[in-house]
C-alpha cells in the first residue's frame, strides 16, 4: 500500500481528484491558483461525501478553505500544495468523517428493513465499523492539531485519548485548549465503545417486542404487518418469564 505522501503526490492521483485524465496532464496542467481553489471539490471528491446521499458539515469546507487560503499564500508550486502535510492531514480529516457518515448512513438504511432481525444482526456489526471510524476521525483531528501547532509529539501521543495532547495545545493556545478540554469526556467515551466494540464483543442489538408475547422465531421476508409481525408470536402461558430467559430467547 503506498505512503500517503505518495498518494497524494503522484500526478495521476492528484489529476483525477481535479477531473483531469492523466494523459492530457503534459498539454492541460492545472493553474496553482485553480488547485487552490478547488481544494474543497477535490477532498470532498477523495472521501465517501462523493457516494452518499449526505452533504459534508459547513465546517469542513471551512477547514479545506483555510488551508487553501495557507497554502495559497506560500511559496509552493502544485506538487509541493498536494504534497504539504497540512493538504494531506485536510484530505485525511475529510475521509475520516465521510466514513462516518457513510456508516451513518448504511445504519439508517437497515433500520429500515422489514425484517428487523436481519436489521439488528447487520446493525450490530456495522456498529463495530461505525465506533472505530468515529475514533479514526479523533484520530485524524489530532494529527491535525499536531502539525498546525507544531506540538512536535511523539506519534503515539498524538491521540486524545492521552493527556500529552491537550497539555502541550494549553502550552501552544490557551484559546485551541479552551475548545478541546471540555470535550475529553466525548473522546473517552468514543475510546470505551471503540475499544469494546473492536477488542471485546461485538455490539448487541435487540428487536423491541410487545410484552406477554412468545418469541417464534424471524419472520418470513415480507410477512410484517401493521401489528409489527406479532403473527410469529403468541401469548405467554404459564406466568411470566424471567428477563434472563427472554433475553436468551431474543438473542
Amino acid at each position: 500500500m503506498q505512503a500517503p505522501a505518495a498518494r497524494f503526490t503522484r500526478c495521476g492521483a492528484s489529476a483525477g481528484a481535479l477531473g483531469i485524465d492523466r494523459a492530457d496532464m503534459s498539454t492541460q496542467p492545472p493553474s496553482r491558483e485553480s488547485l487552490v481553489g478547488t481544494l474543497p471539490d477535490m477532498m470532498r471528491r477523495n472521501s465517501a461525501y462523493a457516494f452518499i446521499n449526505a452533504s459534508e458539515p459547513t465546517v469542513l469546507r471551512d477547514i479545506a478553505a483555510a488551508i487553501g487560503k495557507r497554502v495559497g499564500a506560500s511559496a509552493l508550486d502544485i506538487q509541493g500544495i498536494l504534497g504539504s502535510p497540512l493538504v494531506m492531514h485536510g484530505f485525511n480529516i475529510y475521509r475520516r468523517m465521510g466514513d462516518l457518515e457513510l456508516y451513518c448512513s448504511t445504519i439508517g438504511d437497515e433500520l429500515k428493513e422489514e425484517d428487523p432481525w436481519r436489521a439488528a444482526t447487520v446493525v450490530g456489526s456495522l456498529l463495530v465499523g461505525y465506533f472505530s471510524a468515529a475514533k479514526s476521525m479523533l484520530d485524524a483531528a489530532a494529527l491535525a492539531l499536531n502539525q498546525s501547532h507544531q506540538l512536535g509529539l511523539a506519534l503515539k501521543n498524538q491521540d486524545f485519548g492521552k493527556g500529552a495532547l491537550l497539555a502541550a495545545l494549553r502550552a501552544s493556545s490557551s484559546t485551541s485548549a479552551a475548545r478541546y478540554d471540555p470535550l475529553r469526556p466525548f473522546f473517552q467515551e468514543v475510546i470505551q465503545w471503540r475499544d469494546s466494540a473492536v477488542h471485546r464483543t461485538t455490539p448487541l442489538v435487540m428487536v423491541h417486542t410487545k410484552p406477554g408475547f412468545e418469541w417464534l422465531g424471524p419472520p418470513a421476508k415480507g410477512s410484517l404487518g401493521s401489528d409489527g409481525g406479532n403473527a410469529r408470536y403468541r401469548p405467554r402461558s404459564g406466568g411470566t418469564s424471567s428477563p434472563v430467559s427472554s433475553l436468551d430467547r431474543a438473542t
